[in-house]
């Protein structure tokens, strides 16, 4: 009789941890990824206006570096510390919260991708800004909205439905629904290759703003 009363309060009381694999974390951690990229990766950009204010972009004017290369060594440096974090971060989701991320090269290819593209977004907007506090004013509201709308905050299908629509064009929703593409075994084909082209692009144009801005 003991033992039985025993286990039933065992079961009434039973205590859940938090840090169990529930299938919201299977968002919420991509979610909370992309949103720490758009932060890492666009502090890093911004150091191109610290580099101007504080007159070393001048004196490699004088350098052999022509101002392309340097354009270019940034991003991509950008880039490199964008798959770098995106990859400490999988490791951790895997072990506080046994995420699945799927094919890891599938995964890859997409976190390298999106990493560019963001490297580039900020680079051309970085491009607009005559110093970095002026960057940070109006960039961090950018982020914020990106990542409320685009699910890392709340998820899409809680969102009403005037403004879910919003979601689509932000780079949080491509990146959290081609993660679960990946998860689900499929290459996210529509979001990398809508990454990839708009990346380029991007990247075009912040070398031509970003080389004006530098030799002002």
């Amino acid at each position: 009789m003991t033992d039985n009363f025993l286990s039933r309060a065992k079961t009434r009381f039973k205590f859940k941890s938090p840090w169990k694999k529930a299938k919201s974390w299977d968002s919420w951690v991509p979610g909370m990824a992309i949103m720490f990229l758009l932060f890492i990766i666009e502090i890093f950009i911004r150091d191109i206006l610290a580099e101007r204010e504080d007159g070393k972009l001048q004196r490699m004017m004088f350098s052999p570096m022509k101002t392309m290369d340097f354009i270019l060594g940034r991003i991509i440096s950008a880039w490199i510390m964008g798959i770098a974090v995106f990859a400490i971060m999988a490791v951790l989701g895997t072990v506080l919260f046994g995420i699945s991320w799927g094919n890891y090269l599938y995964l890859f290819l997409f976190a390298s991708v999106t990493c560019s593209w963001i490297a580039a977004f900020f680079a051309l907007l970085n491009s607009f800004f005559k110093n970095r506090n002026q960057a940070g004013a109006f960039v961090a509201p950018i982020i914020l909205v990106f990542s409320v709308f685009g699910g890392s905050v709340i998820q899409v299908d809680q969102m009403p439905g005037a403004v879910r629509w919003v979601s689509n064009v932000t780079l949080n929703h491509w990146f959290i629904q081609g993660i679960g593409k990946i998860r689900d075994g499929i290459f996210p084909t529509a979001p990398f290759a809508g990454l990839l082209l708009t990346a380029l692009l991007l990247f075009t144009l912040a070398a031509v703003f970003l080389k004006k801005r530098i030799t002002i």
